[in-house]
């Protein structure tokens, strides 16, 4: 059960107008890859995923039709795509093309990304869910005053 940021009772979906909203906790992670935990929407031929990978998980090479643009949120990753590898970090971006030849590792501490797919991953959508938790980010501790 996804709880609210006042740490309250559990929230649902909230639809309106053709538009769902929820927050991060309340979408079911998808174990996408061993040590990568997945949230994910899919609308209109997109596939937008948050995704936490644990500190040295391992994204092997592979292919799709998918176009896909990602940025770090926090912590690292390694990013190799077409044979040219870039270590990663909060704010660094990258797109890769479709059918493009493409493998990561996350960083030492591991890294939370943002990704989108188009069209639509399939796959990701079929997968099975493994419940809800709270996510890695964003950090909900409040600053100092």
């Amino acid at each position: 059960m996804a709880i609210t940021e006042s740490g309250g009772a559990p929230s649902a979906p909230h639809e309106h107008a053709g538009a769902t909203f929820r927050p991060l906790s309340a979408i079911p992670i998808q174990k996408i890859w061993p040590g990568l935990d997945a949230r994910f929407l899919h609308a209109g031929g997109l596939s937008f995923g948050i995704i936490e990978v644990a500190p040295n998980a391992v994204v092997p090479e592979h292919e799709h039709h998918n176009v896909q643009v990602g940025m770090v949120l926090s912590g690292s990753l390694a990013l190799t795509v077409a044979g040219e590898r870039r270590e990663l970090g909060p704010g660094d971006t990258w797109s890769i093309g479709s059918n493009a030849l493409h493998d990561a590792t996350g960083g030492p501490d591991g890294a939370v990304i943002v990704e989108t797919w188009s069209p639509e991953r399939g796959d990701f959508a079929q997968m099975p869910e493994s419940g809800l938790a709270e996510p890695h980010w964003p950090s909900r501790a409040k600053p100092p005053v």
